[in-house]
């Protein structure tokens, strides 16, 4: 979209179902997805207040959650609002250098509409937005579900990410200890926390989607739960590791750049 200074600012793309077939557009293209009988997805990729004024009158989106999209960043949530849910989810995956890239998504789903908000590009979007034609006939909350579940299975990478990295500090500690290895543990623990903060809330979102039959189907919200337990498995993953790694021999004090230091890393 191009403001009226001039400047491009959000990228809109608009899908919709029409008799059987997906259309796509640009935010141009909202009143005519609107016009028919189908379903709509609204993907925004760097919203600006600009389009989502547009977004927010067309579908009467609450204005606090709104605020919520435009002040970034924010922590996984779901918030009930006359006409739909707010959603925000934080989508990680491995990322260059073994890193942990977390994006932000800000969600709205409501009667026949998905809309969706983010500031970086989203592997998980970009690979249901890649086939979306099947989800979105069945409607937003199965579209919902495919991006939640492809999200989440980018999880696991990251926790098999750092169960190797323990396994390598401890083998170099078991060997030589050097400098730097204190702060490569320091790294690991930082990535545990990380997804230890993101993984909690979103089980809670999951779980919160029970009580809101008005936009998720009882069908829709059974493979929702599967997601949950997918969560639920990568949280225990992430502790298995950790405790695993608490509890070997080098619980017995290293010396490592001059610090004691106790490989007992907790994330509590």
């Amino acid at each position: 979209m191009r403001s009226q200074r001039g400047i491009v600012t959000a990228t809109v793309t608009v899908r919709w179902m029409d008799a059987g077939e997906m259309r796509f557009g640009s935010l141009d293209a909202l009143a005519a997805a609107r016009a028919g009988q189908g379903h709509v997805w609204i993907d925004v990729y760097r919203p600006d207040a600009e389009t989502l004024a547009v977004i927010q009158q067309a579908y009467g989106l609450h204005s606090l959650a709104i605020k919520d999209v435009l002040h970034f960043p924010q922590r996984p949530k779901i918030d009930a609002y006359p006409g739909s849910l707010f959603l925000v989810w934080i989508a990680s995956s491995l990322g260059a250098a073994n890193s942990l890239a977390s994006s932000e998504i800000d969600i709205f789903l409501g009667p026949g509409f998905l809309i969706t908000a983010h500031r970086d590009t989203v592997p998980a979007l970009d690979a249901v937005g890649s086939d979306a034609c099947g989800v979105l006939a069945k409607g937003p909350e199965w579209t919902l579900h495919a991006i939640l579940d492809r999200s989440v299975d980018a999880m696991f990478p990251v926790v098999d990410m750092v169960g190797e990295e323990l396994d390598r500090i401890e083998n170099e500690l078991l060997a030589k200890v050097q400098d730097g290895q204190l702060k490569e543990l320091y790294a690991v623990k930082r990535t545990m926390l990380e997804l230890h903060k993101m993984i909690g809330p979103e089980r809670d979102v999951v779980r919160a989607m029970a009580r809101h039959d008005e936009f998720i189907s009882q069908e829709a919200y059974l493979y929702l739960q599967d997601v949950g337990d997918h969560i639920a498995r990568c949280q225990k993953l992430l502790v298995d590791e950790l405790a695993d790694w608490r509890f070997t021999p080098l619980e017995t004090k290293k010396q490592v750049g001059g610090l004691c230091l106790r490989p007992a890393v907790s994330l509590w």
